[in-house]
């Protein structure tokens, strides 16, 4: 479902409808002396934008917005007194920001930069950095979380998540970022940052060894969102996160494979697109793997039905309490995808191979392993939740 709209100006403005009010507030207190906006859009938020600034006196403060396409309200956008510039921002992998574009955030004065483009949490990202102290950033399509955005947002004010609170942690460490007008930004979708510090320096990776490896495909984008939450949230930080994007639909089974190719630790842990993990999976996995000095550690999950009831136990996913079978494990798929593993072990069997008709990839890759000789160990607990739609895709689903 696409988010609400409503027309400015004549424009399409993919906004709340109480933005204008509340840009005309914010925009008095902050009283920035440039707006730059990335994702101008049809282009009814900019002259929003700049109907705030001169409804209280900012006339000359410039507004800036960037798109990647020409669209037809562009000339209404640019007559109402915007900049409206169609060409790109960053470079490959949002990696770096166009020389001129740092040059007009970092200008004397308060700058107000707009993440409301395509690659939202990548955009914040790339432009935190080039702040000064009394800047604000914000990004749209924001809730704090997923649970929350399901409760109070969804179907009722915005249908749209791309952006929470686990996205802008690590900026705002780094950077120096304090949230900026909460109160009023939050409920129209919006979260603002003003850099208030000199930051600290990007924390050095968790020794754990461990990376989390996601495969995912583009309409799975929010669902993507909760998961890499959920790793966000580990008692024990990843060294790192590894997601690929299946843009060609080659399945779940070659593109988890690429992931693996990419691991540079000794362990590795993979996560479905639609599944979270819960806080201590990581830890309580690696140390099992570590005491019972296993190949692949692997726990239960708590199974959930699309109502959100907790389904009971079954055989197939996990044999909760009970201690490895090989010989099970070679009759039926009982090891599930967030197994924590050796990494050469993965890679040594080829990593996830669909054979045949059957869905089960990390099957197949784990009785590969039990045929190389790997060792397995089951960590009675529940440490993840998986969201069980009734049958498994293989990553095919629309």
């Amino acid at each position: 479902m696409p988010p609400p709209s409503f027309l400015y100006r004549g424009l399409a403005c993919q906004q709340h409808p109480a933005v204008p009010g509340v840009m005309a507030r914010v925009l008095a207190d902050l009283r920035p002396a440039r707006v730059l906006e990335i994702g101008t859009a049809e282009g009814g938020f900019a002259p929003c934008l700049r109907d705030a600034l001169d409804g209280s006196g900012l006339t000359a403060v410039p507004v800036l917005s960037y798109d990647l396409v020409a669209r037809g309200g562009h000339a209404a956008v640019r007559a109402a007194g915007v900049d409206v510039r169609v060409q790109p921002v960053f470079g490959p992998s949002h990696r770096a920001v166009d020389a001129r574009v740092a040059e007009y955030v970092r200008s004397p004065g308060p700058s107000l930069v707009l993440c409301d483009g395509g690659q939202k949490i990548k955009e914040f990202a790339a432009l935190a950095p080039l702040l000064k102290t009394g800047d604000v950033i914000g990004a749209h399509d924001y809730a704090p979380n997923w649970d929350h955005f399901v409760r109070h947002v969804r179907g009722r004010t915005w249908d749209r998540l791309a952006f929470t609170d686990a996205a802008a942690v690590g900026p705002a460490a780094t950077c120096g970022l304090t949230s900026w007008r909460p109160d009023d930004l939050g409920p129209v979708n919006w979260l603002w940052m003003r850099k208030t510090a000199a930051g600290r320096p990007a924390l050095a990776p968790h020794p754990s060894g461990v990376t989390v490896c996601l495969a995912t495909i583009p309409p799975r984008r929010t669902l993507l969102l909760r998961a890499l939450e959920s790793v966000a949230s580990q008692t024990v930080r990843p060294e790192a996160v590894v997601v690929v994007c299946d843009y060609g639909r080659e399945g779940a089974a070659r593109t988890k494979t690429r992931t693996l190719e990419q691991v540079r630790t000794q362990w590795v842990t993979f996560l479905d697109d639609d599944d979270q993990m819960f806080p201590h999976h990581v830890e309580l996995l690696l140390n099992h793997a570590r005491a019972s000095g296993a190949d692949v550690a692997y726990s239960s999950a708590e199974v959930v039905a699309p109502d959100g009831r907790v389904l009971p136990n079954a055989e197939g996913w996990g044999r909760y309490g009970l201690p490895f079978d090989a010989q099970r494990l070679r009759e039926i798929s009982y090891i599930q995808t967030p197994a924590l593993m050796r990494t050469e072990r993965a890679r040594s069997v080829g990593g996830f191979a669909a054979i045949g008709d059957s869905p089960h990839d990390e099957w197949n890759m784990y009785r590969a392993i039990l045929d190389a000789g790997g060792t397995f160990s089951h960590l009675p607990r529940r440490t993840w939740r998986w969201h069980h739609w009734g049958g498994n895709t293989g990553g095919k689903a629309p």
